[in-house]
């Protein structure tokens, strides 16, 4: 068991007709609706053969296609400097509307799912009208002051980014479904929109270049960036009418429709409900931002090449983020915490942070080896034929891979999402002073010669420290963690065999990659091995080590056998990945020795919540047939 509690079943016909996610019986076909981890982290496993076809596409893109059609990193630079201008502004106009939706929304599909679309009718609206204004203010900007400035020659990268705020509630239904739980669809719009991300790119990058060529005036730097821009924000269209098509279904299978979410159909009531959660949730962001803002403008007057190193940092963090994908699983675990939490489901809610935790720290190390080591070998083969100037950015990866690495011990759960945002304000006003003060610190007290090295490292002494202040929070005014029962089979057992993939890796990089480059050419041999270490590794090497050194339980197991199910493309893969951990689990000598305390309190509380789920699902559904 997992956490997972089938509803009762029922020998009596309760509706004429079931839907795909309620049967005749008013039961629940669909695991997405059953209550449970197994949502979280089918969440992430459903993109898992999907990510894979990214990896390969996108290292692809990264290596070989994107420097060859942006040899400048200073054009991917501008873009970042842009970002950087205007994230206090699209804050402000944001009023903590995005918080309120986190908050009510999981708490409400439960209870009163036609209230929960009044909520995201009133956030859709208040997107629009705010964006409209954001445009309009940066439009006039660039226009009549922004010629005086020293950055005039940005004017065209900042007046096309500005159009991302309108309508400015194109990603509202990522988070919608991620609320509801359904983490399938959502994945399906994230894979689909880096398809259509990668294909706006190149096409805008394109035809940015051709324009720039064509207008001296633009120039071919300037050209290309604005054609960036561009297609970093047409993907959000293509991205949006998909997670619409889907979103439907979900509400059409309990009696509802996409209709009430898009229509002005929210309350006064709702609309001041959500405006005065959302402004609490503000005071930390607007002082976080404004201190970043300033920041930034230091590093942007000191550190040489600003703009090209920014294109480097983002060209490595392309790598780098992956290896926190696996955070997908801990945003995942907030909407399931929130929803069992503000339910009274305690014990639910931290067997839940158990297997996050679990979950998140072997799958993020694993990433973690396998960029490090066998990124930088395949990418750089791939960068000496086809961009030369984005080379030094393979030097940035390990670097920038040390807080990924950190941010595995964040605090397992949002605040704001359990009803206590006060806290995570408290700590992110806190925690930008103290950001702040020690740069400004290291910069006109110590007079610390500024290098890309120093800024990339500079705030990890005070990522640790919140991270502790943090847990503390968490364990003594939210929810008592009880480390001692989880602790071995989460952290201690793992590292036996993560440490030995990384000597495996480390020996391949070293000895079997130059012979196979050899015989093959490097680029060949690099293909290959990037389909090695995403397609074999996983289910030859590390699920059954896990399984041989014990860091696997039965509910753990069964957790991961019910998101089979829950895979889609990636099905065959995880039942290999999982058949694997089985067999070597069940033959281990420390099979069941360390298991994680407390699951039992946590699967009867699953069934309680998810039976009041299925009695509301049931009632909208009846409403809608006519019963």
């Amino acid at each position: 068991m997992d956490g997972t509690m089938p509803a009762a079943e029922s020998s009596d016909i309760v509706l004429q007709k079931g839907t795909n996610a309620i049967d005749a019986h008013g039961n629940y076909i669909t695991g997405w609706e059953k209550i449970g981890f197994h949502r979280a982290i089918g969440g992430w496993f459903i993109n898992y053969l999907p990510a894979l076809f990214l990896a390969v596409l996108f290292i692809f893109v990264s290596g070989m296609l994107i420097p060859s059609l942006l040899p400048y990193p200073d054009a991917t630079g501008y873009y970042e400097v842009a970002k950087s201008m205007y994230g206090l502004m699209f804050l402000l106009f944001d009023a903590g509307t995005g918080a309120a939706l986190g908050r009510f929304v999981p708490e409400y599909r439960v209870k009163n799912p036609r209230k929960a679309l009044q909520y995201i009718s009133f956030f859709v609206w208040f997107q629009m009208f705010t964006g409209l204004t954001q445009v309009t203010a940066i439009s006039l900007f660039v226009l009549f002051w922004m010629p005086h400035l020293t950055t005039a020659h940005l004017a065209w990268i900042f007046l096309v980014y500005s159009t991302i705020q309108f309508p400015g509630m194109l990603a509202v239904l990522d988070g919608v479904l991620k609320s509801f739980q359904h983490y399938g669809k959502y994945i399906t719009v994230k894979v689909f929109q880096d398809i259509f991300q990668f294909c706006t790119q190149i096409i805008f990058i394109m035809l940015g270049r051709w324009w720039g060529v064509s207008n001296p005036a633009v120039g071919e730097l300037i050209g290309m960036s604005v054609g960036l821009v561009l297609g970093l924000y047409i993907d959000d269209f293509l991205a949006f009418i998909l997670a619409a098509r889907l979103f439907d279904k979900v509400l059409k299978d309990i009696g509802l429709s996409i209709g009430s979410c898009l229509r002005p159909t929210f309350t006064r009531a709702i609309a001041k409900e959500s405006l005065i959660y959302g402004l609490k949730t503000m005071p930390a962001g607007i002082y976080g931002n404004m201190l970043g803002f300033f920041s930034f403008l230091v590093t942007f007057s000191i550190l040489p090449q600003y703009a090209a190193w920014m294109g480097l940092i983002s060209l490595a963090k392309n790598f780098t983020t992956l290896i926190d994908t696996p955070g997908t699983i801990k945003s995942n675990t907030d909407y399931s915490v929130a929803e069992s939490y503000n339910n009274g489901k305690k014990n639910l809610s931290h067997f839940y942070i158990t297997q996050e935790l679990k979950w998140r720290f072997f799958l993020t190390l694993y990433l973690a080896i396998t960029i490090v080591i066998m990124i930088p070998i395949a990418l750089g083969s791939m960068l000496e034929v086809f961009g030369k100037n984005w080379i030094p950015a393979l030097g940035l990866i390990p670097l920038l891979a040390i807080p990924e690495l950190i941010n595995v011990f964040e605090k397992p759960v949002s605040f704001t999402q359990v009803n206590h945002p006060g806290y995570d304000q408290g700590i992110s006003l806190l925690g930008s002073t103290v950001s702040f003060l020690w740069y400004m610190f290291l910069i006109y007290v110590v007079n610390i010669d500024l290098n890309i090295t120093i800024f990339i490292m500079k705030d990890i002494p005070i990522q640790i420290t919140f991270l502790c202040i943090n847990w503390i929070i968490l364990h003594k005014k939210i929810l008592p963690i009880r480390v001692r029962d989880f602790a071995v089979q989460v952290f201690f057992l793992p590292l036996i065999p993560l440490g030995i993939y990384g000597v495996f890796c480390y020996f391949y990089g070293g000895v079997i990659f130059p012979l196979g480059a050899a015989l093959l050419g490097s680029i060949p041999f690099a293909v290959i091995t990037i389909a090695m270490v995403l397609f074999l590794w996983p289910a030859l090497l590390v699920c059954p080590l896990m399984g041989i050194f014990g860091a696997w339980d039965q509910y753990s197991l069964d957790s991961f056998q019910r998101t089979i199910e829950l895979s889609g493309p990636s099905k065959w893969l995880v039942n290999w990945m999982f058949k694997t951990a089985r067999f070597f689990y069940m033959k281990s000598p420390l099979r069941n020795r360390f298991p994680v305390k407390g699951a039992e309190l946590a699967v009867k509380e699953a069934g309680e919540l998810e039976e009041t789920k299925r009695a509301q699902d049931l009632k909208n559904v009846k409403e809608q047939s006519g019963h």
